[in-house]
């Protein structure tokens, strides 16, 4: 028995044997990939360098939902940042100046109006941010303009994010599946507590912008869950090797806003270029 296909169905099996390759081919790509990350040799994470007038751009995005005695707050800000290294000294001491260039703030009773509320320009009453950091690592913290309030909460973000190239950088040579322990002191309260102990892991690499940099997994506390959530956060830091720079780091957790208890979403990513992209 002689059996005909139409040419319409011999399209479609066309097309099925096509897909059917180029599934087995992006499978075989992968197995590939991953293999290639595990035996690949361990990569080290330089200590991050500054030289004087070394500039950078970087855009924060902030969730932030506050339960407290008097109800609920939801906060949804978008801003701009201009990082430039006013001094340096030859023991690493050095001055960050942090100046921002764009900011949009919503704010209303829960995370789903906050989405729906009109933007504020906050521009005008951002602080201008110095943060000093000695010979040793530690770290000092001064403001020009703003507010009492807000300075504290902004700049516990800006000092940790300053910090995290140290804090995150894995301390030897490490490949993907490599574990290591974090501990460090954590200016920003609102999320994690006061002092940090957690875990990181490296995943493997990841293209953010033009830069290849290499994801990092990183948790401390408890998953952010109970009522009130308990201090703690996980999410991932993207660190430059070649200069030892975060590139992007992204955060969920939990921590403390004026008094209540905060859920927080934190991303703080490096933009190439002085156009400013809310």
């Amino acid at each position: 028995m002689e059996v005909k296909y139409g040419i319409g169905r011999g399209r479609a099996m066309a097309a099925a044997l096509f897909s059917g390759a180029a599934l087995l081919a992006a499978v075989v790509n992968l197995a590939a990939a991953q293999t290639s990350d595990r035996d690949a040799k361990p990569v080290e994470v330089v200590r991050q360098k500054f030289a004087m007038g070394d500039e950078s751009r970087y855009k924060l995005d902030l969730k932030l939902n506050v339960r407290g005695a008097n109800g609920g707050q939801a906060v949804i800000a978008k801003m701009q940042f201009k990082q430039t290294c006013s001094d340096v000294k030859p023991t690493g001491a050095h001055t960050l100046t942090d100046v921002f260039e764009a900011a949009g703030l919503k704010m209303a009773s829960t995370p789903e109006a906050a989405v729906a509320a009109d933007e504020m320009d906050m521009l005008a009453s951002l602080p201008v941010v110095t943060l000093v950091t000695d010979a040793a690592g530690a770290a000092s913290i001064s403001f020009q303009g703003g507010t009492d309030h807000g300075n504290a909460d902004l700049g516990g973000i800006l000092q940790q994010f300053a910090a995290s190239s140290e804090a995150f950088r894995p301390p030897r040579p490490v490949k993907v599946g490599d574990k290591w322990k974090l501990a460090y002191a954590n200016a920003n309260k609102l999320i994690g507590a006061g002092k940090i102990d957690g875990d990181a892991e490296l995943l493997g690499t990841e293209a953010v912008g033009t830069v290849k940099t290499l994801k990092i997994h990183i948790k401390a506390g408890d998953p952010p869950t109970g009522d009130p959530p308990k201090p703690g956060f996980e999410g991932i830091v993207n660190l430059d090797p070649a200069t030892g720079r975060v590139v992007k780091l992204t955060q969920k957790g939990s921590g403390e806003f004026a008094g209540g208890s905060a859920s927080v979403e934190l991303t703080i990513t490096l933009v190439d270029s002085q156009k400013v992209r809310l």
